[in-house]
């Protein structure tokens, strides 16, 4: 989460040291206490740690830094992607007792999604944070945001084509054959029979349904009160 402004409130409430991290840290060296201070404070706050330098904004940096009695620059020396780095994530998913996220952890997740969500839930934006929520709840440090929106997908379009599947299950053919009707708008210049003729007016009543209303005005509205 880039949260480019906090105020003085803010950040007293979700980025200050307490004492045991703040020994924590001054195990560090040099630049390395403030990466570590941040990505600590960061999944306490999140679950999940900032994926570059850019997903933390100065002020906490400043804050952190402040508290650490080290001079904001120090930061710079601090290697987001190096071997410290790594080493600092497993101690901090130890500290609170989190495990990375796995792929069988990916299906069951999958698998939650249409089965408890996506029946009630079609909103990206309220998925997504649902998603985040299990993850926090299984204690499971979640995958990558590309990843997670790949999984949503994924999701999304096995719940839509296992829907589509069970509804074409309880069709009769009878029904079947309406619907392609209904659903067909190519025009038939066959009138050989009457069964043919009803089929035709079907067709065109359908398309009408289809059109687009065009501007907005009163004959628009009173042909779309028609339709």
């Amino acid at each position: 989460m880039v949260k480019p402004n906090w105020d003085t409130e803010e950040l007293i409430e979700n980025w200050t040291l307490l004492p045991q991290e703040l020994e924590l840290a001054k195990k560090k060296v040099g630049g390395n206490q403030i990466g570590f201070a941040l990505l600590l404070k960061h999944f306490q706050l999140f679950a999940y740690f900032p994926e570059d330098k850019s997903s933390i904004s100065q002020v906490v940096i400043s804050y952190i830094a402040n508290q650490l009695d080290l001079p904001e620059s120090s930061y710079s020396d601090y290697d987001w992607q190096g071997r410290s780095a790594k080493v600092y994530r497993v101690e901090i998913r130890r500290l609170f007792n989190f495990k990375v996220a796995s792929v069988q952890d990916s299906e069951e997740m999958v698998t939650w999604l249409i089965e408890e969500i996506l029946p009630d839930e079609q909103k990206n934006e309220a998925i997504r944070e649902l998603v985040y929520q299990r993850f926090r709840e299984l204690r499971l440090e979640p995958l990558t945001k590309p990843q997670v929106e790949r999984l949503i997908k994924s999701a999304v379009a096995k719940y839509e084509a296992d829907f589509a599947e069970h509804t074409l299950n309880k069709l009769t053919p009878e029904m079947t054959e309406q619907i392609d009707i209904l659903l067909s708008t190519e025009e038939t210049e066959s009138d050989e029979s009457v069964e043919q003729s009803d089929k035709k007016s079907k067709m065109s009543d359908f398309a009408f349904l289809k059109t687009d209303p065009g501007a907005v005005g009163l004959g628009s509205f009173l042909t779309e009160i028609e339709k």
